[in-house]
């Protein structure tokens, strides 16, 4: 309906012309006295496919002068005059979408890379521009005042007309039957049935920045908070090499300990959830004779690690997905209200904190009040320097920290990375932890950019910003990282999705950790094996891991892992959750139990049925060999000898001096 019209449409029969006051007919086409039209037109063509999109799209659409036929019912993309129904041009392509604005008919072409899209002189047909863009499959275009939304390789692709260019929004895409929605002078994405290499899933709703300052510096004076009058005064904590002091035991996250596991283990200690809904634990830390977590309520917790006794809790604003991590008494966290906070280890007393985020900004997420930039990455803490990040999706901006951890002062800042493509502003979002390998620091940065990597010394992103501008998602999504040989990947669920909503990405469950105690190397692979080898070689490992040619839609964490040594022992471990690799044993957990296993022979030693499934990396080794557990359920285990059992163990292997091996 247009300017006081009615067009109606039925294939092979008429084309008509209503007054919407009347109804009076102004003009009819049917077969008798419009054959050519409706031979141009052609049979109604059954086409449903995501590449040619779904029979529900509208193939009819008109302007004030014309009316345009195009969709997968049609052939060809037609023009049709709006005065009296005479064929005004058409074109070949049978797979354009339209949006029909002021300056051009602009035809959007898919599935991506097939042909270009078109910006048509809209009663003559004349291309006026060829557009570097073009729709990954089904998604259907839709328009503001001056872009143009479809769905991208990965995501979605903001086309702005004003300078002609793609602009990729990486984190989510548009549902199939809707396109994204233009309401309240806000986007809208809504929620859609495939999965599709995103970082967001759900319903996300997006408003103009305006003229936010995306780096307004790190300023100390409006950014950080004493809670101690003297930084330097800290509650001892006994700390030792063979304490288990940050997410997955190192900055390498290898989950190894030097100390040794008990040969039989038994259940210590067991908290109970405190309500049907307890909050999420995070996974647990061990240092001193403490055990520390956090969860999704936003509290730390200290637990001591005898008898499971809650020892002090702190608060914070937001929810907390990486442990805390212990550095000389004082436990840094970073909180989804997008504050770093350092307590007093011993204690719970804060010291300091510190605004990781630019501005106090607060957005609901997943039912949870977040920052618009939480400081989720967890905080890494490497020769007195705390590295940490803040964001959520890169068009916000994504702001990386290096900061003293006793003080809290700035040491350097990145608030460019998540624009690596200014002008897109897409680049890195903070999407999983850090690690750090040889003065690089990693991070999960989402399915645009992953893992992303800063220059220890000065904060400076490492990665190039060129493939940005193809607007295809070429990075593994997932919030784990891992270093295989002299390589980062990344795997894993997406950080921000429901845990109860299924991904089938295959590099959410294709993953290989590799952990090496000096004299026996253990490779966990895809969530189902692990596997002992002699000490394996580094070059050899990144080898191992390379890429392999696949689809452009779809991302590999990694190749195939094949070495030419034969492993000394396997072990089937299928649904695995968490493993820890001790000096004398491999621990793995699954949904349902955990086992302890001879780290020369692989021989079971020991295994406890759990009441509930572990947290992912839920799972820590204390200094004395127990092992910690923190399960979904808001439950916390410990399982290992008591302490008098661990004491006459000690003494006899001093009598003995009998190696592990």
């Amino acid at each position: 309906m247009k300017n006081g019209r009615i067009f109606a449409f039925r294939f092979g029969t008429y084309l008509t012309c209503l007054d919407a006051k009347t109804g009076r007919v102004l003009w009819r086409k049917t077969r008798d006295n419009a054959p050519a039209l409706f031979e141009t037109l052609g049979a109604y063509l059954p086409r449903q496919s995501w590449q040619t999109n779904w029979r529900t799209t509208a193939y009819l659409k008109c302007s004030d002068r014309a009316l345009y036929f195009a969709g997968p019912q049609i052939e060809k993309l037609l023009a049709v005059s709006t005065e009296d129904g005479r064929i005004l041009w058409q074109h070949p392509y049978d797979n354009f979408q339209l949006v029909i604005r002021p300056d051009g008919l602009y035809a959007i072409s898919g599935p991506w890379g097939i042909n270009v899209s078109k910006k048509f002189d809209p009663l003559t047909g004349e291309v006026l521009s060829e557009l570097p863009t073009g729709r990954r499959a089904c998604t259907r275009p839709t328009g503001t005042s001056d872009s143009i939304l479809f769905r991208a390789m990965g995501g979605s692709i903001r086309f702005d007309v004003a300078s002609a260019r793609p602009r990729w929004v990486s984190p989510m895409r548009p549902p199939c039957h809707d396109g994204v929605t233009v309401a309240n002078g806000l986007l809208y994405w809504w929620p859609f049935a495939c999965d599709c290499q995103l970082t967001l899933n759900g319903l996300t709703c997006v408003g103009p920045a305006g003229d936010f300052d995306f780096s307004p510096g790190a300023i100390e004076s409006q950014r950080l908070e004493k809670g101690a009058r003297n930084l330097t005064k800290v509650a001892s904590l006994p700390e030792s090499p063979a304490d288990w002091p940050t997410f997955r035991a190192n900055n390498q996250r290898t989950t190894t300990t030097p100390v040794v596991v008990p040969k039989t283990g038994r259940l210590l200690w067991r908290t109970k959830p405190s309500a049907p809904a307890s909050p999420r634990p995070t996974a647990p830390v061990a240092v001193g004779g403490l055990v520390l977590l956090a969860g999704s309520d936003g509290v730390v917790r200290a637990l001591d690690a005898d008898t499971g006794r809650e020892q002090w809790r702190a608060l914070t604003g937001g929810e907390i997905r990486i442990p805390p991590t212990i550095w000389k008494g004082r436990a840094l966290v970073g909180s989804g209200d997008g504050w770093v906070y350092a307590f007093e280890a011993a204690t719970g007393r804060l010291l300091w904190r510190f605004r990781a985020a630019p501005t106090e900004r607060k957005i609901p997420v997943y039912g949870k009040l977040l920052s618009t930039w939480p400081a989720a990455s967890g905080v890494l803490v490497e020769d007195a320097t705390a590295y940490v990040a803040a964001g959520l999706v890169n068009y916000d901006g994504t702001y990386v920290y290096a900061l003293d951890p006793a003080t809290g002062n700035v040491q350097w800042c990145n608030d460019t990375s998540g624009h690596l493509d200014p002008e897109a502003k897409t680049g890195v979002s903070v999407q999983g932890h850090l690690l750090l390998y040889q003065d690089k620091l990693f991070l999960a940065g989402g399915n645009a950019v992953s893992p992303a990597v800063y220059d220890i010394r000065d904060g400076r992103c490492l990665n190039g910003s060129a493939p940005l501008a193809r607007c295809e998602s070429s990075s593994p999504r997932g919030w784990e990282l891992f270093l295989a040989g002299h390589r980062v990947i990344a795997c894993g669920d997406p950080f921000y999705s429901p845990p109860d909503v299924t991904v089938y990405d295959h590099t959410v469950t294709k993953k290989m950790l590799h952990a090496s105690t000096g004299q026996r190397d253990i490779v966990w692979l895809d969530n189902s094996k692990l596997l002992c080898y002699e000490p394996l070689d580094k070059d050899t490992l990144s080898r191992c891991v390379t890429d392999e040619k696949t689809p452009r839609h779809i991302t590999q964490a990694w190749g195939q892992f094949k070495v030419s040594e034969k492993p000394l022992w396997q072990h089937d471990c299928p649904g695995s959750i968490a493993v820890a690799v001790a000096r004398n044993a491999v621990v793995a957990a699954d949904a349902s139990q955990i086992t302890a296993l001879e780290l020369r022979r692989g021989r079971r030693l020991w295994s406890q049925t759990l009441p509930s499934a572990p947290v992912p990396w839920g799972m820590a080794i204390d200094r004395m060999g127990r092992v910690i557990l923190t399960l979904v359920d808001g439950q916390v285990l410990c399982i290992g000898k008591r302490l008098e059992e661990v004491a006459n163990a000690k003494a006899g292997h001093n009598r003995t001096s009998r190696s592990c091996f």
